[in-house]
């Protein structure tokens, strides 16, 4: 306003898009690139800087909802269909293990971070559903507790795992014949875990750990 310059000349001067512009007029949020391009542009000194906003912001609309539903939906079709195709679906459904790889996740980021993460990371899954996120230090904070989830999630699976190897090794050593078929088939359901985990993993907190780092650095203008 001072320099009596529309969005279009601001634009045009700080490099950034005409929608960037807007939404940041609207929103008061922008990315340090995108502040350090518009402080250049209007020649403002590098004090005049806000602190960093700690929120993230997203903007939902019924096609990026029902995207983001479809993609779930034929992920999870996907999945039980190659179970189907190699045996019984209740051969690879273990309610207690996947209650623990759940809640050994949960746990472990309540140890790690506090309660204020957790409700946040839980908060956060929402953002699977948008595609239109504006991040900043909030949202390479929650990318980083979903990523300490990731690990936590792999954690419980291989925990899991090496419980079962135990016990099956266990009744191994009372059989004088070594594994039997019972044994054998402890085996496959010791698997479960793992595949637990990597669904959970794969499947939910690394598609919104890398849309959370995508969203910090949105504001900024494409190459070339």
């Amino acid at each position: 306003m001072q320099k009596n310059w529309s969005q279009e000349v601001l634009a045009t001067a700080s490099g950034l898009s005409l929608r960037t512009i807007q939404r940041i007029e609207k929103t008061g949020n922008a990315s340090n690139e995108s502040c350090l391009s518009l402080l250049s542009a209007l020649d403002v000194p590098l004090s005049a800087l806000k602190s960093e906003s700690t929120e993230v912001e997203a903007n939902w609309t019924g096609d990026m909802i029902m995207k983001a539903l479809a993609a779930i939906i034929i992920l999870k079709l996907i999945i039980v269909g190659m179970m189907a195709m190699n045996g019984d679906f209740t051969d690879f459904f273990n309610l207690p293990n996947v209650l623990f790889v759940v809640f050994f996740t949960l746990a472990m980021t309540l140890l790690t971070y506090d309660l204020d993460r957790l409700i946040s990371a839980l908060k956060g899954i929402k953002y699977l559903f948008s595609q239109d996120i504006i991040g900043g230090s909030g949202a390479k904070q929650l990318a980083g507790t979903y990523q300490s989830q990731i690990q936590f999630c792999y954690g419980a699976g291989v925990i899991l795992f090496l419980i079962g190897c135990v016990a099956i090794l266990d009744v191994a050593a009372d059989q004088a014949a070594g594994f039997e078929q019972g044994a054998i088939a402890g085996l496959g359901v010791n698997l479960l875990p793992l595949l637990y985990a990597t669904m959970i993993a794969e499947g939910l907190l690394r598609p919104l750990k890398i849309k959370l780092l995508a969203a910090d650095h949105s504001d900024t203008p494409a190459a070339g």
